[in-house]
C-alpha cells in the first residue's frame, strides 16, 4: 500500500539545478509516483526505473532518449 502525500502537505523541493519534484506517493519497497518541473534546458540525470516509467508533458517540450516530446 503507497504512502500518499496530501495535497496540503506536498512541497517542491529541488532535485538537481534546475529541475524540481514533488512527491504524489511512494510505496514501502521503493518508488512511486512524483511530478517534475524542469526549467528550460535543465537536465534530469540519467537513472533506472527496473519496473518502468511513464511521463506525461503539460507544457513545453523536450528529449527523452531518442524520443522529442511535447505537450500532450
Amino acid at each position: 500500500m503507497p504512502s500518499y502525500y496530501p495535497l496540503d502537505s506536498r512541497a517542491w523541493k529541488p532535485l538537481t539545478e534546475g529541475v524540481r519534484v514533488a512527491e504524489l506517493h511512494r510505496y514501502a519497497r521503493g518508488g512511486g509516483a512524483a511530478l517534475f518541473e524542469l526549467e528550460a534546458g535543465a537536465i534530469l540525470p540519467e537513472h533506472d526505473h527496473p519496473t518502468g516509467e511513464h511521463g506525461y508533458v503539460i507544457e513545453g517540450a523536450g528529449i527523452f532518449g531518442d524520443r522529442a516530446l511535447s505537450a500532450g
